[in-house]
C-alpha cells in the first residue's frame, strides 16, 4: 500500500501504550452504524439504506458487563435516512457509566458496535456528507511518547465500506513544535502535530470511511512498529436524509443535490 512517509526529526522507544481505537467492523448486509463518545455523551448513528422504513433497537452496555443493558431504545427510521441518537454516560445520581459498546439490531440481524474514543487524533465530525473535506489533527507528541527516532507512514488513500472510490489523504499541515529567533537567542516550543486532509467522493447511499497510520520506531538492535487504526467516519450520499435526535436538540437536514 502506498503511504506518505513522514520522518520524525524529534525524539521519537520501545513500546507505545497507544490508546487509539481499533474498530471491529460496523457494517453488515443490513446494518451500517457507528458510535463515538464526545464528553459525557455517546452518539450512535444508524443508516437505513433500504427502500422501506425499519425498526431498530439500541442497547448500551457498561464496560466489561454485557449481562444487563444500561439503556434500551427502539426507533423507527424511514427509508434512506441516517439517524443519530444520543446517550448520556451519567446516571440520574451523577455516577458515570462508561459505555464501551452498543448493540444495534433490527428484526433480522444484530451487530456489536464499539464506542470510538480517540486520544491521538482530533476528529471534528464522525458523520459527514458526500463531497466534503475532512481535516483530522494527529497528536505527534502522544504517538512519540519517549521514542528517540522513527517514522510515521500515513495511508495514501482511505477506503469506503460500500466499495466506493478511494480518496487521497494529504498532510496539509506540519507543525514540528520548535521555532528559533536568532535575534533574541530564543527558542519557542509548542505541541507538534500534523493535520490530515481528505475529501469524500460524490456518492449515493452510505459507507464507512477508514484509514490508518503506521508508526515505526528505529532502534540500534531492532525496530518496532504498530499500526494505528484511524476513526470510522460514516459518509452519506445525496439520496440520504440526516436526522439528529438528542436531549438538547432535534433537527433534520437533506444534503444538496
Amino acid at each position: 500500500m502506498k503511504r506518505i512517509s513522514l520522518i520524525l526529526l524529534f525524539t521519537l522507544i520501545l513500546s507505545i501504550p497507544v490508546s487509539a481505537f481499533s474498530p471491529r467492523q460496523s457494517v453488515s448486509d443490513r446494518l451500517t452504524t457507528i458510535a463515538w463518545q464526545d464528553g459525557d455523551n455517546v452518539y450512535v448513528a444508524i443508516a437505513n439504506n433500504t427502500s422501506s422504513r425499519n425498526t431498530y433497537t439500541m442497547e448500551t452496555y457498561e464496560a466489561g458487563n454485557r449481562r444487563t443493558p444500561l439503556d434500551r431504545r427502539s426507533i423507527v427510521i424511514p427509508s434512506r435516512t441516517l439517524y443519530i441518537e444520543e446517550f448520556s454516560i451519567r446516571s440520574n445520581r451523577g455516577r458515570d457509566w462508561p459505555i464501551d459498546e452498543v448493540v444495534v439490531s433490527d428484526r433480522i440481524s444484530s451487530i456489536v458496535v464499539p464506542v470510538q474514543i480517540h486520544d491521538l487524533l482530533d476528529v471534528p465530525n464522525y458523520v459527514v456528507s458526500y463531497n466534503s473535506i475532512i481535516d483530522i489533527e494527529v497528536d505527534l507528541l502522544a504517538i512519540r511518547q519517549r521514542s528517540e527516532y522513527g517514522q510515521l507512514l500515513v495511508d495514501n488513500e482511505y477506503t469506503l465500506s460500500n466499495g466506493g472510490r478511494p480518496g487521497r489523504i494529504s498532510i496539509s499541515t506540519f507543525e514540528e513544535g520548535f521555532s528559533l529567533s536568532h535575534a533574541r537567542n530564543r527558542v519557542d516550543y509548542r505541541p507538534p502535530f500534523i493535520e490530515l486532509s481528505m475529501r469524500t467522493p460524490f456518492m449515493q447511499g452510505v459507507g464507512i470511511l477508514t484509514f490508518g497510520i503506521m508508526h515505526m520506531v528505529d532502534r540500534p538492535s531492532s525496530g518496532y512498529r504498530e499500526y494505528i487504526q484511524g476513526p470510522q467516519i460514516l459518509v452519506y450520499g445525496s439520496d440520504i436524509w440526516l436526522v439528529e435526535e438528542t436531549s438538547s436538540r432535534s433537527s433534520s437536514d437533506r444534503v444538496n443535490r
